[in-house]
């Protein structure tokens, strides 16, 4: 098949964040494995106008798209509107469908329907309300990546966050204050399209580990560790997969739940943070998750033998059989 890989983001590092710039290399990943599959790859670019997107898409006529647009008009809030211009044009996509997408886009309606489904999330409010005790952690409800979040986010009374709420809002941005849940560590739960394209499969669960980090600062998953390459923070980020069967198996049948709920196909991620009574609680869902060859995705499909071949090979197996 002759399969677009659409993205969003510059090739430039120098004018692009690095999460961004992070989703342009990875194509070249994508596109190494889709040509070993016996696909003929094109890259396309996603632009913020969507009459030029369409043009692009339409010269090259791919049978199939790969969907790698993680931001549109600057913002990941928008990101839904690559795949729901997929739609629109009946061209096949990899990944998860965009109404999906753009429930995830954000991050307070997805706490909505996590507390529909009766899935453990933390307490919140976003400006309407106010709660109460703490500590609390303020985060973007619309940016992804840990974008925004640092050490001064978290915070112990509810009128400190709502303060920062109020402040941050002031742009016209979206934020809000979660119940900052410790004690029990972080965790991220890795979920596929099994073989036959229509199920899933759970790939494994690791446990964050945080070494080498100042004494006293909060371990948290935050930007800098995430994107950072040269800094501490990145170098003390580790990943423990020897996660009690117990906590584990809640977790992952949590998850099983939320890809049920949401009608997921091709890859997803779930992200917990687990208290000092080990009761675990959903802090993020990633709908698009990396899919470079080092990314921690593709380690955990490893440990369960699933290439990486097997993974893109999979992700375009659920895209052409909806």
């Amino acid at each position: 098949m002759k399969i677009a890989v659409l993205h969003s983001g510059d090739a430039n590092p120098e004018s692009t964040r690095p999460d961004e710039y992070e989703t342009v290399q990875t194509c070249e990943d994508i596109e190494a494995s889709l040509a070993k599959l016996g696909h003929d790859p094109v890259r396309v670019r996603f632009y913020d106008d969507l009459g030029r997107s369409e043009e692009a898409l339409k010269a090259q006529a791919p049978d199939l798209v790969f969907n790698m647009v993680e931001t549109a008009n600057g913002t990941d809030r928008l990101s839904y509107i690559g795949p729901a211009l997929l739609e629109m044009l009946g061209i096949p996509y990899t990944g998860c469908p965009a109404a999906a997408i753009a429930m995830a886009s954000s991050k307070t309606k997805m706490k909505k329907f996590m507390q529909a489904a009766g899935v453990p999330t933390p307490a919140y409010f976003n400006g309407v309300g106010s709660g109460t005790g703490g500590p609390w952690i303020v985060k973007s409800s619309t940016e992804h990546a840990s974008m925004g979040i640092d050490v001064s986010n978290i915070v112990q009374t509810a009128d400190e966050a709502a303060g920062i709420v109020k402040r941050l809002c002031a742009d016209g941005s979206h934020w809000f204050a979660e119940r900052f849940i410790d004690g029990g560590g972080e965790y991220n739960v890795y979920m596929l399209s099994d073989e036959s394209g229509h199920g899933l499969q759970v790939l494994g669960t690791s446990e964050l580990t945080f070494t080498n980090q100042p004494e006293g600062k909060p371990k948290i998953y935050d930007y800098a560790a995430k994107w950072h390459f040269e800094s501490q923070d990145y170098d003390a980020i580790g990943r423990n997969y020897d996660v009690p069967a117990g906590l584990r198996g809640l977790m992952e049948g949590y998850a099983a739940r939320v890809w049920d709920g949401l009608g997921l196909r091709g890859a997803a991620r779930l992200d917990f943070r687990v208290d000092a009574d080990g009761v675990p609680y959903v802090i993020d869902i990633n709908l698009n998750p990396c899919m470079s060859t080092g990314c921690i995705f593709a380690e955990a499909a490893e440990r369960v033998g699933v290439t990486y071949d097997d993974i893109i090979r999979r992700l375009v197996k659920s895209a052409a059989d909806h």
